[in-house]
């Protein structure tokens, strides 16, 4: 687990199970858990501090498929990092999660927000782990305008 801002921090599904904030589960795996198995055609799913993403990182990630949960990641770390820890968390802390808290970083202006590039050139600096899976690398290139913009 690593902060990479104020009451930000980004880590794997080992950090999950000991943090005592607010959690961004950006992993399918916990999002299963997280409704018991009755995933049905939920993308999202909230209870106490915690918003499970049923979020995979997949070569042909849509606009429209991921852009519910990368919004409501937004507004649930919004929520909640003025009163306490926010951990963004994926099975290994390498590709969606730390998208997320770039992504949020970006619209915030705490790094270079012009395009993804320039974003990421600034959150490797930050965060050295940032691997992000060719889903979330083409999703968030060729969206950055979009998602950038609600």
């Amino acid at each position: 687990m690593k902060k990479v801002y104020n009451n930000l921090y980004v880590g794997s599904d080992n950090d999950c199970v000991k943090f005592k904030g607010a959690i961004v589960h950006a992993c399918q795996s916990c999002f299963v858990r997280g409704v018991h198995g009755n995933i049905g055609d939920k993308k999202v799913f909230e209870i106490n501090n915690n918003l499970y993403l049923n979020l995979l990182d997949i070569s042909s990630l849509s606009f429209e498929y991921a852009f519910p949960m990368i919004k409501r990641s937004m507004e649930f770390i919004d929520e909640h990092i003025k009163d306490m820890e926010v951990l963004v968390h994926c099975n290994f802390g390498m590709s969606r999660s730390p998208s997320i808290a770039l992504l949020y970083m970006a619209r915030k202006g705490y790094i270079n927000n012009n395009s993804f590039k320039d974003a990421l050139k600034d959150f490797y600096e930050i965060y050295s782990y940032y691997s992000p899976g060719m889903g979330m690398y083409r999703y968030f290139d060729t969206y950055w305008q979009d998602i950038m913009s609600f």
